[in-house]
């Protein structure tokens, strides 16, 4: 065997070698093709269906009907305004309201605030217009 015999062989084998991974590419290129396009289905699909339960709800539908019937939300809605707050979510009405922010208040002219050095205290409350 001559060198070149060698040399020939051992392109027949990596040649194989490559053989078999161009296959393997391929293949993965033909599953991604079709994957890309019915990912673009179902992105098509997702928004039809978007459009067909909103168009549903402005006929009358609640959210709670047409689960009943077995069509959920949609995975996206059209775009335009906010879907409004379902019953399932209603804001607390009952209970006591927020109470307002206080008014600030003036503080107390330094000679007429409580001392801090233990003498008696006017029980009085201050006043702006306290007469002292």
């Amino acid at each position: 065997m001559t060198a070149s015999d060698d040399i020939a062989e051992l392109e027949r084998a990596a040649q194989r070698l490559l053989d078999g991974r161009v296959a393997a590419i391929r293949e993965l290129a033909v599953a991604k093709q079709a994957r890309d396009r019915l990912k673009a289905e179902l992105d098509e699909a997702e928004r039809r269906y978007g459009t067909l339960y909103a168009e549903a709800e402005r006929a009358g539908w609640q959210e709670s009907e047409l689960r009943e019937l077995d069509f959920p939300d949609p995975e996206r809605r059209p775009r335009g305004r906010p879907r409004q707050s379902s019953p399932r979510r209603k804001k607390s009405t009952g209970g006591t309201p927020p109470r307002p922010a206080p008014e600030a208040q003036p503080e107390p002219p330094a000679d007429q605030a409580p001392p801090s050095n233990g003498q008696p205290h006017d029980p009085r409350p201050w006043t702006p217009n306290h007469p002292n």
